[in-house]
C-alpha cells in the first residue's frame, strides 16, 4: 500500500490518536471504523465517488483513498459526532464523554474553596452543536475545493478533417 492512502482502520487510527489524544474513555478506535465503515454512502455524496466500506473504489488500480478524501471524512464524522453529544446532552444523559458532571459549583474545605462555574444542559448543547456546524462548514469548504480541483475535463479533442 503506497503511503498516501488510507484503509478504514488507519483512518480510524489517526482520527482516535489525532481528535481524541488517544482517550477510550472519550471514543474507541473500533467504534470510529465501525462508524466509517457504515456512513461510506455520505462521503460518496459529497464527492460524487464510489468508494466501498473498506475504501476501494470499483477500479482500485485507477484511484486510491488518499488525504483529501481523509481529511473530508475526518470532518463528516466529527459533524455527526458533535451533534449525537449535543443530543444527547439534551436528552440527559450528561455523561457524554464517559464521566458524569455533578451538581456543585463551590466546595470549602478549612481554608480552601474550590469553585466553578455551573455549565447548564443547554449550555453544553449549544455548545456542541457550534462544533458540529464549524465542522459542517468545513467539509463545505473542502468538498468545494475538492470537486472544484478533482474534475476531469470533458471536452473531446475533435481532429479537424480538412
Amino acid at each position: 500500500m503506497a503511503d498516501n492512502t488510507y484503509t478504514v482502520t488507519r483512518l480510524a487510527e489517526e482520527i482516535h490518536e489525532n481528535i481524541f489524544d488517544e482517550d477510550d474513555t472519550l471514543m474507541t478506535v473500533s467504534r470510529i471504523e465501525a462508524w466509517l465503515a457504515a456512513n461510506i454512502g455520505s462521503l460518496n455524496t459529497l464527492i460524487h465517488s464510489s468508494f466501498d466500506s473498506e475504501f476501494a473504489p470499483p477500479d482500485s488500480d485507477v484511484y486510491v483513498f488518499g488525504y483529501e478524501e481523509a481529511s473530508i471524512y475526518t470532518q463528516v464524522y466529527l459533524e455527526d459526532y458533535y451533534k449525537k453529544l449535543a443530543r444527547k446532552v439534551i436528552q440527559g444523559s450528561f455523561s457524554v464523554t464517559g464521566v458524569t458532571m455533578s451538581e456543585w459549583t463551590k466546595i470549602v474545605e478549612g481554608d480552601t474553596t474550590i469553585e466553578r462555574k455551573a455549565i447548564s444542559p443547554a449550555d453544553a448543547s449549544r455548545a456542541y452543536t457550534s462544533l458540529a456546524k464549524e465542522a459542517a462548514e468545513k467539509v463545505l469548504y473542502l468538498v468545494g475545493r475538492y470537486n472544484r480541483h478533482a474534475a476531469k475535463p470533458r471536452q473531446v479533442n475533435v481532429k479537424n478533417s480538412a
